[in-house]
């Protein structure tokens, strides 16, 4: 359905550009914010973004993040 292509398009643009240089932490952002635009809630949307972290430039910074990121999203 519709949220399944946005969240699709979400994880596509991340991976994407997730391995460049000095972009990891405000796209890893926007990423989270695809995906919660997708419908991903609690814990769908850490998943999704612990999974997703793994095509990050530095991988464990993402992951680091992932609480502070849910915690701004509410």
């Amino acid at each position: 359905g519709m949220s399944g292509s946005r969240k699709d398009a979400a994880i596509n643009g991340w991976r994407a550009v997730g391995q460049g240089s000095g972009v990891g932490h405000i796209e890893f952002f926007r990423l989270a914010v695809g995906l919660k635009g997708a419908g991903l809630v609690g814990a769908d949307l850490k998943d999704a973004l612990c999974d997703e972290a793994a095509y990050a430039r530095d991988p464990a910074e993402r992951l680091r993040e992932i609480a502070r990121i849910m915690k701004k999203l509410g």
